[in-house]
């Protein structure tokens, strides 16, 4: 059970560890191409998701792997 539990937090943090970056580059990509006011809000408001949901699912997981 304790390596099911294991490969489950490293699996959970690969994941938020990929997630993190990709949200910065939304984030980026946003603020130095305008587009559209639409496209723009729809946009910033998905990396801005990514980010705030990537990182502290990042923190919970790698946590206890410490």
């Amino acid at each position: 059970m304790k390596a099911i539990r294991r490969r489950y937090f490293y699996a959970v943090a690969f994941v938020s560890f990929e997630i993190v970056p990709w949200g910065l580059i939304g984030l980026l990509r946003s603020v130095f191409r305008p587009r559209l006011a639409a496209d723009a809000s729809q946009a910033l408001a998905g990396a801005l998701a990514l980010i705030l949901v990537g990182m502290p699912m990042l923190l919970i997981h790698s946590m206890p792997i410490q």
